[in-house]
């Protein structure tokens, strides 16, 4: 008889709980000694370990870095190269997981810290150096290597040497080119001409005279970071040193103004009159806004700044002028 009674004030207990708690009412249940109440006691509110409950809700502990881990310990660089040092951090989910970079030795590894921790490397001289993570007190290293093998000595400077005066059509004349400094780590060089209509040059600096003109000689570092150059003007025949020789060449109108599909013809005459070769060439500065043809008329094409290199068959390169034109649009 005594179970049946026991049953029924089970289920009644269950009944008025569920009514209640359908009303919005907060309701803990207590077996045994423990209290009632809301939960207050830290060993019956059922929280997990790290957590508490106020005000109504839960708050997560701090969780502390157990270590932070490199993708390299070791590693050897070529000066002026850089590397991505990347961290790991754990566990994943560590609070205010932030890995700050420390280096021993500046004058050999420069750091620049950058997003999701990755710091970027950069070789500058020759050496060793230790970068350090350090995430919430735990640290990690990575030793880079710059040996002297792999030191690299830029180049500084590049000049041009070899005679430009007198270079006639089919002859050669060997140029030169030195890099400083001396101890440069790259002394290769390349060899451009601007015009090889009128002069080409070879891997070695060789330049060869193909017909009458101006054209410009260039040298530039393997990687063209660094060039010189220098105006080239080939000859016809060589220039006849004495009073008889070319001394300037004077245009009529040094400057000019036409529309687009306007012409103007350059006169230009070379001095002093007496001079054995007085003929007259052009070179087209501006190709974009006109057009020159050998004897001197100027086209123009489309509207800008333009101008026109004028020097006489004596072939001195101080021996010429300029000729500015300005296109104007069509009317």
């Amino acid at each position: 008889m005594n179970i049946y009674k026991k049953r029924t004030a089970c289920l009644l207990l269950v009944l008025v709980t569920l009514l209640l708690a359908s009303c919005g009412a907060d309701i803990t249940i207590s077996y045994g000694n423990t209290s009632s109440g809301t939960g207050n006691n830290p060993q019956t509110d059922g929280n997990t370990p790290g957590e508490s409950t106020q005000g109504g809700g839960t708050q997560v502990g701090v969780i502390e870095v157990d270590s932070v881990v490199l993708n390299q310990t070791e590693y050897s660089m070529k000066y002026g190269s850089t590397f991505l040092l990347v961290p790991t951090v754990r566990p994943y989910n560590a609070t205010a997981a932030v890995v700050t970079y420390t280096v021993d030795n500046p004058q050999v590894c420069e750091i620049e810290p950058g997003g999701n921790n990755i710091c970027k490397v950069k070789a500058v001289g020759a050496g060793q150096a230790i970068v350090t993570a350090n995430c919430g007190g735990r640290t990690a290293t990575c030793r880079f290597t710059v040996s002297e093998s792999n030191y690299v000595v830029q180049a500084e400077k590049i000049k041009i040497y070899g005679d430009v005066e007198n270079i006639l059509v089919g002859t050669q004349r060997q140029f030169t080119a030195v890099i400083t400094p001396e101890n440069a780590t790259d002394k290769s060089m390349e060899w451009f001409s601007s015009n090889p209509q009128i002069a080409t040059v070879d891997e070695n600096g060789v330049l060869t005279g193909v017909k009458e003109g101006k054209t410009v000689l260039s040298v530039s570092t393997a990687d063209g970071a660094i060039q010189d150059k220098v105006e080239i003007y080939i000859l016809k025949t060589a220039v006849k040193p004495g009073v008889d020789s070319v001394t300037s060449v004077v245009l009529a109108e040094p400057n000019v103004t036409i529309r687009v599909g306007e012409t103007f013809k350059i006169e230009a005459t070379a001095m002093p009159l007496t001079a054995p070769e007085r003929g007259i060439w052009y070179v087209n500065e501006t190709k974009e806004y006109i057009t020159v043809d050998k004897n001197g008329l100027v086209t123009g094409i489309k509207p800008g700044s333009a101008r026109v290199t004028v020097g006489s068959q004596d072939g001195k390169r101080n021996v010429c002028t300029t000729c500015r034109v300005t296109v104007l649009p069509a009317e």
